[in-house]
Formats: structure tokens, sequence, C-alpha cells
């Protein structure tokens, strides 16, 4: 006897089994993307400048032009700092 093929049957052949589908997240799949070794060298980069630029800082505020001007946020602690230590 010939089987007759209707469209739900038909459909349901085209889905592929439940133990083998894999739901994507929000449309991402397992793939290993790498993202850290890629990004490493920014990282780092931004950390180095990061550290550099508030040495940097943190000199020119407490060098002898601006530690005593007045338009100097840090100049109270400045003073202060050098009280304690005389």
């Amino acid at each position: 006897m010939r089987q007759r093929r209707t469209l739900s049957s038909s459909l349901h052949r085209s889905q592929p089994e439940h133990n083998s589908f894999v739901m994507a997240f929000l449309g991402l799949r397992k793939w290993p993307t790498p993202v850290a070794r890629p990004v490493a060298p920014f990282v780092a980069a931004s950390a180095l400048t990061y550290y550099l630029i508030s040495t940097l800082q943190d000199m020119s505020v407490r060098s002898e032009t601006y530690a005593n001007d007045p338009k100097n946020p840090y100049a109270a602690q400045i003073a202060k700092e050098k009280q304690a230590h005389h």
C-alpha cells in the first residue's frame, strides 16, 4: 500500500530532529569566536595609556608652577601634604 503524503506530514519531515536541533540565544550560536586574544593588545595599551596620563597629570599638578595656583583644584590638598611633611 502506498503512503499518502499530506502537507502536515511533509512539514513534519522537513523539521530537524529534536535532539539535533539547538536553539540559538538571540541569534547567537555556540561557535568559538575569539574575543579576548584579538582585543588583548588594545586593553593593555589602554591600561598603559591611562597609567601614564594619570602619572603625568599628577606630576604637572604638583609642580611648583601650578601647586600654588588658585585655579588648581588640588592646591589645598598639596598645601596640607607639604605641611604634614615638614
